[in-house]
């Protein structure tokens, strides 16, 4: 029996911390990355409204392959915008600040930061790739760094 409660009391912080596999402040996601010497993976989303992004957080973001990925790469920040899911005002606010200053108008948008909060990379829209391929398609913004690219149909 104690054991049983131990394996179940272990099982949810290992749940807790998979949960909290991200940030949702920019500067904090920033100064993290560069303390560990990573990049930064933002993501714009609409977590209520917005099925491409709710598709690809059920997708990507809980494929193991995108998960090592991320963890040995980037430091993800998730910035949400949604229309009824209750978010701290000010967080909204800072959001929708944030999108507006980065020229964000596509739901979901995917930036590769660099260590100083530059921005090398990004993507736009999500098109129901697989996590190896959306892995694959960071990578490439990683190693071109500059060039926007655009999901195609």
């Amino acid at each position: 029996m104690i054991r049983l409660l131990l394996a179940l009391t272990l099982a949810g912080i290992s749940s807790r911390a998979e949960e909290a596999e991200h940030l949702t402040d920019l500067p904090a996601g920033i100064a993290k990355a560069k303390a560990e010497g990573k990049h930064v993976f933002v993501m714009f989303t609409g977590s209520d409204w917005c099925i491409p992004c709710i598709k690809f957080e059920q997708n990507v973001m809980t494929h193991s392959t995108f998960k090592e990925f991320a963890t040995s790469r980037l430091v993800a920040v998730i910035l949400d915008i949604p229309y009824r899911k209750k978010i701290e005002p000010e967080l909204k606010q800072r959001n929708e600040e944030l999108a507006k200053k980065l020229g964000v108008n596509i739901y979901p948008t995917f930036l590769i930061l660099d260590a100083t909060g530059a921005e090398i990379g990004r993507r736009e829209s999500y098109l129901g790739e697989p996590a190896a391929e959306f892995v694959k398609i960071l990578r490439d913004l990683l190693k071109r760094g500059g060039e926007v690219s655009k999901g195609t149909q």
